[in-house]
């Protein structure tokens, strides 16, 4: 089923050099095959990434914008209660944020939104405010937890690899390659007017 014609925010977390194999890459240069104005933000773990790896990542697809996600996807309490936060690599990374596992309070947002970071949550997980959040599963539900229209755009989220949810870019390919025109617009959430 081929939705309206609104522009697009595909988002993907959990993005490494360690996570990213070849089958990966080629689930997501299909995607740019498919959808010649392909663009994607991916939630980065950076300590998971070599310096080298995002300077080719950043300099060879610039369809792909990079935010943090997190520092290194290990602790699951990391982003409460933050007063001070260092990210490593800047150079490569917009100035977003996501926590892993969307756990993060008030507190650790503040500390972000005085950063000018623009912060990304889910409605379901905490509810943080700042002068920029994207709510990734705000709209109408399309395909639940991963595809959400709102009455400006299409939200397309999900993880970049398999998951034990089946939610991984290549377990919902497919309902990708068939929701949207290949004509389609695509936007980084850097690019939403929030």
């Amino acid at each position: 089923m081929l939705i309206s014609i609104k522009p697009i925010v595909f988002d993907l977390d959990d993005f490494s050099e360690e996570i990213m194999t070849d089958d990966l890459w080629h689930f997501l240069l299909e995607l740019k095959r498919i959808y010649p104005k392909f663009k994607v933000t991916m939630f980065t773990v950076p300590l998971l990434c070599s310096e080298g790896w995002l300077k080719w990542v950043k300099k060879e697809y610039d369809w792909i914008e990079m935010h943090y996600h997190g520092s290194n996807h290990i602790d699951r309490d990391e982003w409460f209660d933050k007063t001070e936060i260092e990210f490593p690599y800047g150079d490569f990374f917009y100035r977003g944020f996501k926590a892993p596992w969307w756990r993060m309070n008030q507190k650790t947002a503040d500390v972000l939104n005085e950063k000018g970071f623009l912060i990304s949550a889910s409605k379901n997980y905490f509810d943080v405010n700042g002068d920029r959040v994207y709510r990734f599963n705000l709209g109408q539900k399309r395909i639940g937890g991963i595809w959400y229209e709102n009455s400006k755009f299409h939200s397309f989220h999900s993880h970049v690899q398999e998951q034990r949810t089946k939610v991984g870019l290549p377990d919902v390919f497919n309902k990708a390659i068939n929701s949207f025109y290949n004509k389609s617009e695509f936007l980084f959430i850097s690019e939403l007017n929030l």
